[in-house]
């Protein structure tokens, strides 16, 4: 029996060790998963039966020896542990992961040479390290709990939303909203036809570069297959019933916040490309329109897109979807800037009223944004149930909560610190009444704010600087419209701003006005600096895609007067 005993023991520990070290180096360059697990377990079976034939005779040597390798692997484990909590999750990326394979693997040596023959030893120091672990996490968590709960009482006396009424005050939309997604999905995805989409795509992504070039769009029009794909037709007949639909969605709320009090990261979110896609196809169809004289059909286009993005504009949006609701509002600026390039003709007054009011921003939405992060990032670091980027033996701790809220204790702090900075600036300097956003004192603060990544780093940066260019679009058409006016009026282009009928608006990067720069005698430029405020004198223009802050590039639009 002792025999048996010791066989399975040895057995036991050798296989597991080896389908270990199999598994690390296996799978990292065996793609196929089903390959790679025959390889494991043939390794182990066949290095299992040699290894046992070899040390028959050291049988109980040999289980010795496994059982210090054992207790040195959990004793390696639990300090690599020790030392995860004092930085995490810092000490993987400025200490490195080999660092930590060292200290336990020089752990493990130490017990296997100091214990093998005194097992006791071996055992008495591994309950002792246990126990300092135990200890260590249980001072983590109380610490972090109570920082938790230091930062809840602070933001009570300062007067902000902490529970989700008061973060989320709309109610959930998804029954009201459901058919308006469900019919543009089907308009858009019928019969999977992947070429009306990039049809699209490829229209859209090419008035954003003749807005950026000078090109003219009636060309682009001219030549684009969209009009010929044969689920065109079919979807501008769906078109108003989607519009409809629209029309009966009060706002944009896709989830009943209590119920993801204790999962925020689950929150579902509506079907965000198919709408993009349908926004896309409609500006596309406005400039078809514009470039048949259908000009008030395709100025209706344009309000309907920014019916939809004004959709995402309510206290307590989530970040995800307020993005979504700027995304959609600068493709209807774009509609307007693009049948003004084919049109050639200033606005009527009332538009310029529309552009002005659409160039406001809210100040309950764009606040209750950080108001809405800040209790993200208090939901997550309460009950977040388990930990990334750390070593794959340790991954059975992510289950003791205990382990997790002291591992995020000091990231916790670190980053509920920063973002109550941030809304604390939010709340207090910026006029968003007046469309002073404050950028320069913004930048500066969030670069000094963020000294280290966290695992809830949010670029603030980059946040602010989408929900600015939010109001420097419709700034950028006001600008537009006064040089197309100057030329019907004087048949030529100024030859700087200052001739212009009206000052130009506010660049809401800089609070500086906006630039105006001429080409040549039939195209010009007007621009703001963007978020690096410095003038390029509009060399490169952006005017759709992903806004990279540190990008030298001027906003904008480069268009003409004449064929």
């Amino acid at each position: 029996m002792k025999k048996i005993a010791l066989f399975l023991w040895n057995a036991l520990i050798i296989s597991a060790l080896l389908a270990t070290i199999s598994l690390l180096i296996v799978y990292r360059y065996i793609e196929s998963q089903k390959v790679a697990s025959i390889i494991i377990v043939a390794t182990v079976i066949v290095f299992t039966a040699l290894t046992l034939i070899l040390l028959r005779k050291f049988a109980v040597q040999t289980a010795k020896i496994l059982f210090s390798i054992l207790l040195g692997i959990i004793a390696g484990l639990a300090s690599i542990s020790l030392f995860m909590l004092t930085d995490y999750p810092y000490f993987f990326e400025e200490k490195l992961p080999l660092a930590l394979a060292i200290i336990a693997f020089t752990i493990l040596i130490l017990f296997v040479f100091f214990t093998w023959r005194k097992l006791l030893a071996g055992v008495i120091t591994l309950i002792i390290i246990l126990i300092i672990l135990f200890i260590a996490v249980q001072i983590g968590n109380s610490i972090h709990l109570k920082f938790l709960e230091s930062q809840a009482t602070l933001w009570k006396q300062k007067g902000w939303p902490v529970d989700e009424k008061e973060i989320f005050p709309r109610s959930a939309s998804n029954s009201l909203c459901q058919d308006w997604f469900t019919k543009l999905d089907t308009a858009i995805n019928k019969n999977k036809n992947e070429s009306f989409k990039h049809n699209i795509h490829e229209l859209s992504g090419g008035i954003a570069i003749a807005l950026s070039k000078g090109n003219e769009l009636s060309d682009l029009i001219a030549k684009s297959p969209l009009s010929d794909n044969q689920q065109w037709e079919s979807f501008l007949a769906a078109n108003p019933s989607i519009i409809e639909a629209m029309n009966k969605c009060p706002h944009i709320q896709w989830f009943d916040p209590e119920q993801y009090k204790t999962k925020p990261w689950e929150i579902g979110l509506p079907k965000v490309l198919d709408l993009l896609d349908w926004v896309r196809a409609i500006d596309d169809y406005s400039m078809i329109l514009a470039s048949r004289d259908q000009v008030e059909e395709a100025k209706t286009l344009c309000k309907h897109i920014h019916t939809a993005a004004i959709k995402f504009y309510i206290p307590g949006q989530v970040l995800t979807n307020s993005f979504i609701g700027v995304a959609i509002d600068k493709i209807s600026a774009h509609c307007y800037a693009g049948i003004q390039q084919i049109t050639k003709i200033p606005w009527p007054a009332e538009f310029r009223e529309l552009f002005k009011a659409n160039a406001k921003t809210d100040p309950a939405w764009i606040t209750s944004i950080f108001d809405s992060q800040r209790w993200y990032g208090y939901r997550f670091y309460q009950y977040y149930g388990s930990i990334g980027n750390v070593p794959p033996a340790l991954a059975p701790l992510s289950k003791w909560q205990a382990f997790n809220n002291a591992l995020l204790r000091q990231d916790a702090e670190y980053s509920l610190n920063a973002i109550t900075a941030m809304n604390e600036w939010i709340k207090t300097t910026p006029d968003f009444e007046n469309n002073f956003y404050k950028w320069h004192e913004m930048h500066a603060k969030e670069n000094k704010l963020i000294e280290r990544r966290s695992a809830f780093t949010l670029d603030w940066n980059y946040i602010y600087a989408r929900m600015i260019h939010r109001t420097l679009i419709w700034n950028l058409l006001l600008a537009m419209d006064d040089v197309y006016l100057y030329h019907q009026q004087n048949n030529k282009l100024p030859d700087n701003a200052a001739m212009l009928p009206n000052p130009l608006p506010m660049d809401a990067f800089t609070e500086q006005p906006l630039h105006y720069l001429k080409i040549d005698e039939t195209h010009f430029i007007v621009y703001s600096t963007g978020p690096d405020e410095i003038d390029h004198k509009g060399a490169s223009i952006y005017v759709s895609g992903p806004l990279e802050v540190s990008k030298q590039q001027d906003i904008g639009y480069h268009v003409g007067v004449g064929p």
